[in-house]
């Protein structure tokens, strides 16, 4: 039994097309997979950024209302010592 090879076998402008869909379909998923790359990227950086205008705003807080308790802690040591806290933010990324 011989196997005619002609049908498996791509000539003439159908070879054209079909390199020209295979080249289109890779240039599609690299693209895709660039524009999803770059995506969580920014989300990442996004994210970061939130968290660190958190703890400026934290920080700046806290130290205020230090500075605040601290000028009236002559009046009460009570005060001073109950209204200090630490704060500690944890970011993981």
């Amino acid at each position: 039994m011989a196997i005619d090879k002609t049908n498996w076998q791509i000539n003439g402008p159908h070879a054209i097309v079909v390199v020209v869909v295979v080249v289109v379909v890779v240039v599609v998923v690299v693209v895709v997979v660039v524009v999803a790359v770059v995506a969580v990227v920014v989300v990442v950086v996004v994210v970061v950024v939130i968290v660190v205008v958190v703890e400026v705003v934290v920080v700046v807080q806290c130290s205020s209302s230090s500075s605040s308790s601290s000028s009236s802690s002559s009046s009460s040591s009570s005060s001073s010592s109950s209204s200090s806290s630490s704060v500690v933010v944890v970011v993981v990324v």
